[in-house]
């Protein structure tokens, strides 16, 4: 490691000869890379700065865990929605659907197709997982089993055709 890489020598020690705020928030994150050997030498000898030490990861660890209890209080609080799941699902089916069954000049019909789609959408998805909560999971599990049939389609249709070149 090079110097330029270690912190300069006016941001190790203070005026009364401990070391930094910056030296024990570098401990506590284990960059001692960046410290000197003097000053990783000084708080292991001196009772004040392994004091100060002590407190600054005592905080840090403190605040982590109260970061934990929140995070786990959020996730309970309001969980990823069932309902996004469903709507990815069903976007997949159409679109491998729509990718499947187009050809030739079709593509110029999309737009008008994809308007009437999002219109009975729009009037039937709300219907629906009112009274089916587990049709997100049904669509989804769907729609990859389409997507992975029109691949393996498409894959079986390539392979034959230059099956007949050769």
């Amino acid at each position: 490691m090079t110097d330029t890489s270690r912190f300069p020598p006016g941001l190790l020690f203070r005026e009364d000869g401990h070391v930094t705020d910056w030296v024990l928030s570098a401990l506590v994150d284990g960059e001692e890379a960046l410290l000197s050997a003097e000053a990783t030498a000084h708080v292991d000898s001196c009772e004040e700065c392994g004091a100060r030490l002590g407190a600054m990861a005592h905080g840090v660890f403190a605040l982590e865990a109260e970061v934990q209890e929140w995070a786990k209080a959020e996730r309970a609080r309001a969980p990823f929605p069932m309902v996004a799941f469903g709507m990815v699902g069903l976007g997949l089916v159409l679109g491998s659907v729509g990718f499947a069954v187009m050809r030739g000049d079709e593509w110029r019909e999309l737009p008008h197709r994809a308007l009437t789609l999002w219109r009975w959408a729009k009037a039937l998805v709300p219907w629906l997982f009112e009274r089916m909560p587990v049709l997100p999971m049904v669509a989804w599990g769907l729609s990859v089993l389409l997507i992975v049939a029109v691949g393996l389609a498409f894959v079986a249709r390539e392979l034959s055709k230059q099956e007949r070149l050769s």
